[in-house]
């Protein structure tokens, strides 16, 4: 599946439908943050203010969050991202992706 695909069909957070636990993001697929560290954690913006999750108009993203995001691009290459629709057929040793390359297939936009 291409970038763009995915764009068109994932909302524009690369945080929506994942489950975060040491440096994985893995695909829960549905409505749930990773950017929140509890067992029930569903997007606030799509829960609360009844619209498409947008990771521009998160409370998540913070100054600080994008500060900490740019600055320690090094980190975001070593968390690893497994979505659903870019696992390979038998892809038992599936190694994922970075962090930033799926930020960018999410957002169009490098991180």
């Amino acid at each position: 599946m291409a970038a763009d695909e995915i764009a068109k069909e994932r909302p524009r957070c690369p945080f929506y439908g994942f489950s975060f636990t040491h440096n994985i993001l893995m695909d829960q697929m549905g409505n749930r943050c990773a950017c929140v560290r509890e067992s029930f954690s569903p997007c606030y913006i799509e829960s609360e203010r009844r619209e498409a999750p947008n990771w521009d108009i998160c409370k998540y993203n913070t100054p600080e969050v994008k500060q900490r995001m740019t600055t320690q691009r090094e980190q975001a290459e070593n968390v690893r991202v497994f979505p659903d629709e870019l696992r390979p057929s038998g892809g038992d040793n599936w190694e994922g992706i970075s962090f930033s390359e799926w930020y960018e297939c999410v957002m169009g936009r490098p991180l």
